[in-house]
């Protein structure tokens, strides 16, 4: 039994912005139920009984969570590594002073999501110049008090031809102590626009073999290191770079072992690279669980925290448990059957498969060798 590293706490579902990509489908409209601070305090409990040592606390924009401060101010003093994911726009002098004074020790990283400068951001987040210039003002006031901050970058069609440029835009220019990348999800308001989906990833399989070579040759000096690439899937990475003749670099470079079963086993302690159900968990707002942050706002939920503790829920679950032992099932179709990956991989991503297929057993159709299968009409 695997138990999770990982927890998302998601404050609010409300949020100012409307971004285009939002797997959350967050919105300025959204009534909802949000996070109490003693609300917090139960989960941050029970977490402990569980093994997490990661603590993402986000929304929405969780600076919209009537106690956000009272709950920042908690868990500043627990013993995990804690991460509030913004947007960025709603900070001010008072609320970034304030910030600073329930967090004396910095121990808080702050994660701000930046697709690019101004125009990216404008066709990606919907933000206006002044929240844009907000944005900017705000991560500079962070820094300037201590606090270390990361940039979430999301990449699409949309800022996929951006995505080198904005990286090291962000390392070298605005000084972010870490970026993270991360490809679209298509869930939420993603789904809905699927035209950001459009020739895609063959523009993502580039993306890797550069960001690689990057990080290989520290071609970007002090910077190369400071960024990392986030994969729901095993073949975001593994495709790219087997068909540039870089498979070497899979482990050389982003040290995941995918020599053997046994071998990814001893570096993931996971029997499969998807994490839902296995190291990581989402709490929504209304206290419902999920396998993991991106399933949240979909039909795979894995119980009430109001009704049954999360450790109940853990180990009893038939939601979690179906996630934990569906990926057997998925591996025995092609083309995922005569994949060398697929006692690692598992067929990919099943929140992706159901979005797109309406099959929660498909292999995933993001995957370059199933698209290409489909395109033969081989599925």
């Amino acid at each position: 039994m695997n138990y999770p590293n990982q927890c998302y706490l998601e404050l609010t579902r409300k949020c100012n912005l409307r971004c285009i990509h939002c797997f959350a489908n967050a919105s300025p409209n959204e009534i909802t139920n949000e996070m109490s601070i003693e609300q917090v305090k139960e989960i941050y409990k029970q977490i402990s009984e569980l093994g997490v040592i990661y603590v993402n606390i986000s929304g929405g924009e969780p600076l919209l969570n009537k106690d956000f401060f009272q709950i920042i101010e908690f868990a500043a003093k627990q013993p995990y590594n804690t991460c509030i994911l913004t947007n960025g726009t709603l900070w001010d002098r008072n609320s970034i002073k304030r910030l600073s004074e329930v967090d004396p020790e910095r121990v808080i990283l702050i994660q701000v999501s930046l697709d690019g400068k101004y125009e990216i951001m404008k066709e990606q987040r919907l933000v206006t110049r002044q929240e844009f210039d907000n944005i900017l003002a705000s991560i500079n006031s962070f820094k300037n008090l201590g606090f270390t901050v990361g940039c979430l970058h999301v990449v699409d069609s949309v800022t996929v031809d951006t995505s080198l440029d904005t990286i090291h835009y962000l390392l070298s220019e605005i000084q972010i102590d870490v970026v993270q990348v991360v490809p679209l999800f298509p869930s939420g308001r993603a789904a809905e626009n699927r035209v950001i989906l459009d020739k895609f990833w063959d523009k993502w399989a580039e993306l890797i073999v550069e960001v690689t070579k990057i990080k290989k040759f520290s071609l970007w000096g002090e910077n190369s290191p400071k960024f990392n690439i986030g994969f729901f899937t095993l073949f975001e990475l593994v495709i790219p770079l087997d068909k540039a003749g870089m498979h070497d670099d899979i482990f050389n470079v982003w040290e995941l072992d995918v020599s053997s079963k046994k071998g990814f086993w001893k570096n993931t302690q996971r029997d499969f690279f998807c994490e839902s159900g296995r190291s990581e968990l989402a709490i929504s707002a209304n206290l419902e669980l999920f396998p993991c942050v991106a399933s949240l706002r979909t039909e795979f939920i894995a119980g009430d925290l109001s009704k049954n503790s999360l450790n109940e829920l853990w180990l009893n679950s038939e939601m979690l448990h179906w996630f934990r032992n569906s990926l057997n099932k998925v591996i025995l179709k092609e083309p995922c059957a005569s994949c060398s990956y697929k006692d690692i991989c598992g067929g990919g991503c099943r929140i992706s498969a159901l979005e797109i297929t309406g099959d929660r057993y498909s292999p995933d159709p993001r995957c370059p060798i199933v698209r290409e299968a489909l395109n033969h009409g081989k599925l």
